[in-house]
């Protein structure tokens, strides 16, 4: 089963805590396995966290370059699903999209 940074302290491990910290500096976690690849956003709602993004395939397919334009895309997908969401609640923006997600659109 896998991690959830949702749920992830800073009592975690080293390496866990640096991962967390990528995530939060980027606005996206990114994952590698055998023959496959995955970068995922979040999704906030205006109360917080609502729902994560993500795309998935296989790895020649999906680029390792958080710049590549797979990425911006999600990046930039993420965060319109973020503002419809909350001006659909009637609700303000938190400004919890991290500053590396928020200069790519």
């Amino acid at each position: 089963m896998g991690r959830s940074f949702y749920d992830l302290d800073a009592t975690g491990s080293a390496a866990t805590r640096v991962e967390l910290e990528t995530v939060r500096e980027t606005g996206m976690a990114f994952a590698t396995g055998q023959g496959w690849r995955a970068a995922a956003c979040p999704v906030f709602d205006g109360h917080g966290l609502a729902a994560r993004l993500a795309l998935i395939g296989v790895a020649d397919r999906i680029s390792e370059d958080p710049e590549s334009q797979q990425r911006l895309a999600l990046r930039a997908t993420a965060r319109e699903f973020s503002e419809e969401i909350t001006l659909s609640l009637g609700l303000q923006t938190l400004g919890v999209v991290s500053s590396a997600s928020s200069t790519t659109g």
